[in-house]
């Protein structure tokens, strides 16, 4: 599940569901936006994984979703736009062929974000590397797939085109390198910036944090989990004797049962003025939640927002959603959606 609003619309809230629905809440009603249904598989980690609003619906009605096509579960990247007789429905036809599919040989791994930026207006995909376990496929380091990376594409030309400045070699498409399974990961609509929650190995859950317009990132898997080699107990046996890597600004531990990050947003909303420019994560296994700041590639602040929440949250934190004023939601894979408030 995912929570997103489309720029420049205060009205209205979309929450997509993994089984391939698509709702829209508005004035606190609900009502069915889009049905995919019978396009998606969710075996293992599959399922309807993302949807991103083009920088300009309001004008065009185009979005973009994400999700694992039935039977194969390969990624799929499709077009789709509002209906033209009714803003609060959309035209259940895709428009024309997909803009991408990616094979899949695993059900897990599969990334999920896709998401414009605030500043260039291009389209970001997060992929995972493919799934099993110690980058069974080795698509890690390898830039001639598309699997364990951030990819970057202008999808306001048909077929889409490759924005300059993404990867030197490889695949033209890719823009950062080096992940296990970004499955969340957001803009910073202020500074650009892009954070990425990439779910670990064993060990160590890590955040990301990529500069608007730096390309070329590569953030170590399967040679670095986190800040840490991968070789070890628990670890992937691997060398370490390779290239400098890009590190995580900051990774946290397996211990008290914490298992999977749940990548988030910055908050940039009005009703907790304290939290203003802080990044919001958690963890999928404890319902942990944190803020974090940071300067110059590392953190300089995480704050435990666990106790302010009334307690762990619980498994299937899957998602922070952000509206068009800032605020934060906290989505679960069960259906609930939690407004942060002050009273939190």
């Amino acid at each position: 599940m995912g929570l997103l609003a489309p720029w420049g619309d205060g009205e209205r809230l979309f929450v997509f569901e993994r089984a391939g629905r698509i709702q829209l809440v508005k004035n606190g009603e609900k009502k069915l936006f889009l049905d995919i249904q019978s396009k998606v598989v969710t075996n293992g980690e599959f399922g309807l994984l993302g949807v991103a609003f083009h920088p300009d619906y309001a004008k065009n009605g185009r979005f973009f979703v994400h999700y694992s096509a039935a039977p194969s579960g390969d990624t799929t990247i499709e077009e789709y736009r509002r209906s033209m007789s009714d803003p609060d429905v959309a035209d259940p036809a895709p428009v024309g062929a997909p803009v991408l599919t990616v094979k899949q040989p695993a059900a897990n791994h599969d990334g999920g974000t896709i998401e414009f930026s605030p500043l260039d207006g291009y389209l970001y995909i997060g992929l995972g590397d493919g799934g099993g376990a110690c980058d069974t496929y080795k698509t890690g380091q390898n830039l001639d797939t598309l699997l364990g990376k951030v990819l970057r594409i202008d999808v306001d030309t048909t077929p889409y085109s490759i924005p300059s400045g993404n990867y030197a070699t490889g695949r033209p498409e890719i823009y950062i390198n080096g992940l296990r399974n970004p499955f969340r990961m957001g803009f910073d609509v202020c500074t650009g910036e892009l954070y990425i929650g990439d779910v670990g190995q064993g060990r160590r859950e890590e955040i990301d944090v990529a500069p608007p317009g730096k390309s070329g990132l590569n953030y170590g898997w399967s040679v670095m989990e986190g800040s840490t080699c991968a070789n070890g107990p628990g670890g992937c046996n691997v060398s370490c004797d390779a290239p400098v890597f890009d590190l995580p600004v900051h990774d946290y531990t397996h211990e008290k049962g914490r298992c999977s990050v749940t990548g988030g947003r910055v908050y940039r909303g009005t009703a907790i003025p304290w939290l203003r420019g802080a990044y919001l994560y958690g963890d999928f296994c404890t319902g942990e939640v944190w803020a974090l700041r940071h300067a110059n590639g590392a953190a300089t602040e995480v704050l435990d927002l666990t106790q302010k929440l009334g307690g762990p949250l619980g498994q299937g934190l899957v998602a922070f959603g952000e509206d068009e004023f800032g605020e934060i939601y906290l989505v679960h894979g069960g259906g609930a959606v939690e407004r942060l408030a002050p009273g939190n």
